[in-house]
């Protein structure tokens, strides 16, 4: 690998430990070494290597952690960073992580093998508040080196999953709590699009394609009339040639069709939906007039009330009225 234009980089930490020779496994890959960051970094094929490590640690493995990398042409910089015993030295940390990770121009691997103490945990939460205030830290891999002494292939972990339901666990609750669904949309969109790749790509036909796609789509246009206060298209929806029945009716109708397929492939999407359906339920009607309207307009009133949407629960109030 020569070194060229950063494309793709690598965060890691450096620790105290004897670290023994072995050769580890990523995917299809190996590479034979003493440090996890090395056979990361050349399984990922990255261009530039940022090291966090204490002054003990550098002392002790940096010049030979740099020239492993050195001879495979990658960039190596020794990043020093406090132990953390400290209230200050946990802050300072928790500030040179962040710093380091928020790039969105590059793609980040992230190696927490070597993380000590409460470093990995660090992580963790630098990469939430990053991905969750748009800073950085999007295009992301998260690895875990599992060294084996007795075995002959040491495996590397691919923990993304875990990054991935952090992100789930945010689009949930803004949803859950706001009803704003962008972030919502956005994931299981994307989930639903990976689904579908893998499905005819494993040799699946197209009768029995994952239904994901239906929950999806009826989410989104229920977020579009909720953001847009359309209340006739969530409650009775427009009855015209095609007589289209409500956005919320078309979520609860996606719900029960998509659930065996969303708790398969989207667990954590699949975790809310009896809380969707309880929400929704109240909604559906065949008129705004009358008692059975009243109710409807109602119920929809105190859904954006416990949004704490009060300008748009004021508004169906006034249209339930006139």
């Amino acid at each position: 690998m020569t070194k060229n234009a950063v494309k793709k980089i690598l965060v890691t930490f450096l620790g105290t430990a004897n670290y023994a020779e072995t050769c580890y496994q990523l995917n299809e890959g190996e590479h034979r070494t003493r440090y996890t960051s090395v056979a990361i970094a050349n399984l990922c094929e990255v261009s530039h290597v940022e090291v966090l490590a204490t002054e003990e640690a550098k002392e002790k493995h940096g010049d030979e952690l740099k020239k492993e990398l050195d001879a495979q042409g990658i960039d190596c910089k020794l990043i020093p960073i406090p132990s953390g015993s400290t209230e200050k030295e946990q802050w300072n940390l928790f500030i040179i992580m962040h710093q380091t990770m928020k790039r969105n121009d590059v793609q980040v691997v992230v190696d927490i093998t070597s993380g000590f103490r409460v470093q990995p945990f660090f992580v963790s939460s630098v990469i939430s508040m990053l991905r969750a205030t748009e800073q950085g830290c999007h295009d992301l891999q998260l690895l875990y080196g599992e060294y084996h002494r007795d075995k002959v292939i040491s495996p590397i972990w691919d923990l993304t999953l875990f990054i991935e339901l952090q992100d789930w666990v945010q689009a949930l609750t803004v949803f859950l709590k706001t009803g704003h669904a962008d972030g919502l949309n956005a994931l299981s969109s994307t989930q639903d699009i990976n689904l579908r790749k893998e499905h005819f790509k494993s040799g699946g036909k197209l009768a029995s394609k994952p239904k994901t796609e239906k929950l999806v789509n009826a989410l989104r246009v229920f977020a579009d009339d909720l953001n847009t206060v359309r209340v006739a298209a969530m409650l009775i929806g427009y009855h015209d040639d095609k007589n289209v029945i409500s956005s919320s009716q078309r979520v609860l109708d996606a719900i029960e069709e998509c659930r065996e397929d969303i708790q398969r492939l989207m667990p954590p999407l699949g975790g809310i939906l009896g809380d969707l359906k309880t929400m929704l339920l109240p909604l559906p009607t065949t008129t705004l007039s009358g008692t059975e309207g009243h109710a409807s307009l109602l119920a929809l009133a105190k859904l954006y009330q416990g949004f704490g949407r009060y300008a748009e629960a004021a508004t169906v109030v006034r249209e339930g009225y006139i």
